[in-house]
């Protein structure tokens, strides 16, 4: 899946013209997750996230809501068939080279001198670039990733990686319960409601406000 159908509401309401229910619409979309938040979601944001301007959203309607609290709110987010998603699951020995090679630093081949704490000096080959984390070592972080451990499958530097490298979202899971959904493009995602309001005004649908008695 290389193509992102355009999610402009223009081409959404031609489309939403083919069907006939709202339903129908809907399921043609894309597959219908999971979001719990403190209130209903009527535009999703990517900026109010606390996790890198990542939108989190799960397969499992109960594990997601679980993140909100007992008083939250369970919103439907239909993910576009079309978006490229990281599945880190299992990821695979390309993926994985693709993510060290941006991550890693590169040798130069030059050598630096490097004082240790007697005082005399070492050579060692000088690097530059990478992506370096000041907690995990690279190869800490690619074994990791190729065990589906998805503490270091979203770390900053392989969301940004995955980013560069044209994905939509990251596919990790750290539950039995469920896998977790990332996305950090907000066009590939849209509310339930969202895309009945489209259907609605495609089909002219529109809600008339209750007669006072």
């Amino acid at each position: 899946k290389n193509v992102i159908k355009s999610t402009s509401e223009t081409p959404l309401l031609n489309e939403a013209k083919k069907y006939k229910t709202a339903d129908e619409f809907v399921k043609a979309q894309g597959d219908t997750l999971y979001h719990g938040g403190t209130a209903d979601i009527k535009d999703i944001q990517l900026g109010k996230s606390n996790f890198q301007k990542t939108f989190y959203m799960s397969e499992n309607p109960k594990y997601a809501k679980s993140y909100g609290g007992n008083k939250s709110s369970l919103n439907e987010i239909v993910l576009d068939d079309n978006a490229k998603m990281a599945d880190l699951r299992k990821p695979s020995n390309e993926l994985i080279s693709q993510i060290r090679e941006k991550i890693a630093p590169k040798e130069t081949g030059k050598m630096i001198k490097i004082q240790k704490p007697d005082g005399t000096f070492i050579e060692v080959p000088e690097k530059t670039g990478g992506k370096i984390n000041a907690i995990f070592s690279i190869d800490t972080i690619i074994q990791g990733i190729k065990d589906g451990k998805a503490h270091f499958a979203e770390l900053p530097e392989v969301k940004q990686t995955l980013r560069e490298l044209g994905y939509d979202g990251q596919i990790t899971q750290e539950s039995k319960y469920g896998a977790n959904y990332g996305v950090w493009n907000k066009n590939i995602i849209k509310t339930k409601s969202q895309l009945i309001d489209i259907w609605n005004k495609a089909n002219k649908k529109v809600s008339l406000p209750k007669s006072k008695k």
